[in-house]
């Protein structure tokens, strides 16, 4: 009698026996899991070949983080700047503001103008495995007390063409942000008639499809552009002098 407690019942009884059960919840969860397994391994290669093809083309060098690369390559030069220097900053997908609160906080330039725009919406359509909607800020734009900010609320490829580019500034950094592929190539047309020897630009998704697209086929193709150093995700360049 007490063997028969350990016996599972067959299926046919109408009531699967704890091995079956635990059989069937095992292989559900493992098939559950494979989209997600697929997603992670995708991205890897991505990061992994994002790294390598800047290493390869000698694009500067690599950081850990993004926050450790722009201390490094960007905030000397930015304080290096004389206190009536104008300094602009264009960041292109704000979100919630993590990046524009960590510039700010670097720039003691009290006459930097700083630039974010964005929907503050959210994605306008699904980008990898994020949903449309991923990033909703409800429309409003990040709370920051700062009076040196600038908030362009509304679509990029609409409120890009109102923005101005001063010429006359001594440092501007160009940050793309927006993750997809066709607000990215409107932004970018539309800046590159504008951009001079010293500007940088920052790709916060340079390993992703839809940035490296954007990259491969039309920025890297721009005269005399410089890679100064990458991060996982990253990608920082510089514009030259034409004649180099």
């Amino acid at each position: 009698m007490v063997f028969k407690r350990f016996v599972p019942r067959h299926e046919s009884s109408g009531n699967s026996g704890a091995f079956t059960q635990f059989a069937c919840w095992l292989i559900g969860r493992t098939l559950g899991s494979v989209p997600r397994l697929a997603r992670s391994i995708d991205t890897l290669g991505s990061i992994v070949s994002h790294a390598g093809q800047w290493k390869a083309q000698g694009y500067g060098k690599y950081y850990r983080t993004r926050e450790s690369l722009w201390d490094d390559l960007v905030v000397p030069v930015v304080r290096s700047q004389t206190p009536d220097s104008q300094v602009q900053i264009f960041e292109f997908g704000v979100a919630f503001g993590e990046a524009s609160r960590w510039w700010l906080s670097k720039c003691e330039n009290s006459k930097l103008e700083y630039y974010g725009f964005d929907l503050f919406t959210g994605l306008p359509r699904a980008w990898r495995a994020m949903p449309e909607g991923a990033f909703n800020a409800s429309g409003k734009p990040p709370a920051i007390l700062d009076e040196r900010v600038n908030w362009r609320v509304g679509d990029v490829t609409e409120t890009i063409k109102l923005q101005t580019f001063s010429e006359h500034a001594s440092f501007r950094l160009f940050m793309f942000d927006l993750d997809l592929f066709e607000p990215s190539l409107i932004v970018w047309r539309h800046i590159q008639t504008s951009l001079k020897p010293g500007d940088y630009l920052w790709f916060d998704e340079a390993f992703d499809r839809d940035e490296r697209v954007l990259l491969d086929a039309e920025v890297l193709t721009f005269h005399s552009i410089q890679g100064l150093g990458y991060s996982p995700f990253g990608l920082l360049l510089k514009i030259g002098d034409q004649t180099e």
